[in-house]
């Protein structure tokens, strides 16, 4: 990210300058004397906002700060960056921040909602080999020879379990050491009879260990199976309808704690109509009448998506005393 940067002006009372250059190491704000631009003001904290870069976006993180920041006079939650565009305000206390010039280059990016299909196979592959168990047919005979001869034999044996020892199992480095030596039981059968028999149990236990060490894949919105992406939005009431390819569905379980956080206000709801149908909406508020209008572009909305899947949409979303009406122009 070293080409990236972004032109901000600052305005308030006693300002240290006007012109602030966000480079790519990004810029922290606050009263105290160890920050980037430093603002002595009492309604400025100490550590009050920083702003960094993170896939060529600008993103503004407020740190908890006492009097809160604002950006475009929405209060930003404390610890959840916040992505900018030019034009958007930053609002310190009596200070304001005015992004003018964003620019920076950004890692590649594929498909929202998509992952190379080489990382696809791999993940793949990866599953199958934790999902399969060999029935008890497929399992090869435990021939009695030398350990060598046993490795030798098995390393190209596709049904052999992946993973698990072919010569002895590694449960025994938590026996006393005694079971591992073969003089206690007499010629060599010790090491071998021991280290074969606890192989039946690691052999049954190593799969259970293997989902429980890689749960997390089945909570990341890319690598999770294509059946709990619609079980995971649920937790959220987030409406997931058949219209949706699996790339959709995927980009709007990545984005689920930003909507779950902004449920009920517009950003939410302007991010979730984006997600459904391919374009942002406008909304049109009409604060007297708790009334809003949703202005849709018949030209950019996609064809699949219904009116009444859209209504639905909105009415899962919108807080109970309004009203809306649909536009499509």
């Amino acid at each position: 990210m070293a080409e990236a940067r972004a032109v901000l002006r600052l305005a308030g009372p006693q300002v240290p300058q006007e012109q602030i250059i966000v480079g790519p190491n990004g810029l922290s704000v606050g009263r105290g004397s160890a920050n980037d631009l430093v603002i002595r003001q009492t309604q400025i904290s100490k550590e009050h906002i920083r702003l960094f870069w993170q896939n060529g976006d600008l993103l503004v993180e407020d740190l908890d700060s006492t009097n809160g920041t604002t950006v475009n006079d929405e209060r930003l939650t404390p610890h959840v960056p916040f992505r900018l565009q030019v034009r958007d305000t930053i609002q310190l206390g009596k200070h304001v921040l005015t992004v003018e010039e964003i620019s920076a280059e950004a890692a590649p990016q594929t498909e929202p909602g998509s992952i190379p299909d080489e990382m696809r196979q791999l993940a793949k592959d990866v599953l199958d080999q934790l999902l399969y168990v060999p029935r008890p047919s497929e399992l090869p005979e435990m021939p009695r020879r030398s350990s060598s001869v046993v490795v030798a034999e098995r390393l190209d044996d596709p049904n052999y379990l992946p993973g698990i020892p072919r010569d002895r199992s590694t449960w025994l480095q938590y026996l006393p050491a005694i079971y591992s030596d073969p003089e206690f039981f007499g010629q060599d059968s010790g090491d071998d009879f021991i280290g074969r028999y606890l192989l039946i149990f690691e052999s049954i236990f190593a799969p259970i260990s293997w989902h429980i060490d890689n749960f997390d894949q089945y909570l990341s919105p890319e690598m999770m199976p294509e059946e709990w992406l619609n079980w995971v939005a649920s937790w959220f009431d987030i409406l997931m309808g058949p219209q949706l390819s699996t790339a959709q569905r995927r980009e709007i379980v990545r984005n689920i704690g930003y909507l779950f956080i902004r449920r009920g206000t517009r950003p939410g709801l302007e991010k979730l109509l984006e997600l459904y149908l391919g374009d942002a909406p406008q909304i049109i508020e009409d604060s007297a009448n708790c009334h809003f209008t949703v202005r849709l572009s018949r030209a950019k909305v996609r064809p699949t998506i219904p009116e009444d899947v859209i209504r639905q949409l909105i009415e899962s979303q919108k807080p109970a005393f309004t009203t809306f009406t649909i536009e499509v122009v």
